[in-house]
């Protein structure tokens, strides 16, 4: 389905003391890529905004990622993304307190935050960010975002 003219806007979340055991992702926020002009893809479109959002005091054990931001989710290729840019800002987002050992999938990474440009993704960041890889790292895979975030 198509949202070409639905505006989602995510704004002033905190999400406070979460426990995350055996899973995929832990704190996620995804963004669809713009509508295609194929059409018979099943996604894509839409507008809007994530800003000002708060995760608090989070623990994880094994999870894969236990922070994952996706600013073209759907779409692997960066090439395919570029050629349909999410209409979407994410901003002001913050992981704070977080504690625990990722899984082993994607060791020595327990962050991945992908944005499809410079300009989409702005002050997203850590505070106090202990989580550990189970080779005892702490490396996030990152791109078009702040090289400093982690």
């Amino acid at each position: 389905m198509l949202f070409r003219s639905v505006v989602d806007i995510v704004e002033d979340i905190l999400i406070y003391n979460t426990s995350m055991t055996n899973a995929g992702d832990g704190a996620r926020i995804k963004v669809f890529p713009g509508a295609p002009d194929n059409v018979t893809l099943s996604s894509g479109g839409g507008s809007g905004y994530v800003k000002n959002v708060v995760y608090d005091k989070y623990d994880v054990q094994n999870v894969d990622w236990p922070i994952e931001v996706t600013g073209c989710y759907t779409v692997n290729d960066p090439i395919n993304c570029a050629s349909r840019p999410p209409q979407f800002h994410i901003s002001d987002v913050l992981f704070k307190d977080f504690t625990g050992v990722a899984s082993k999938k994607n060791d020595p990474y327990v962050a991945t935050v992908s944005c499809p440009s410079l300009e989409a993704c702005e002050n997203i960041r850590t505070e106090n960010f202990q989580v550990k890889s189970p080779s005892g790292t702490s490396e996030a895979k990152c791109s078009n975002v702040s090289p400093t975030i982690f």
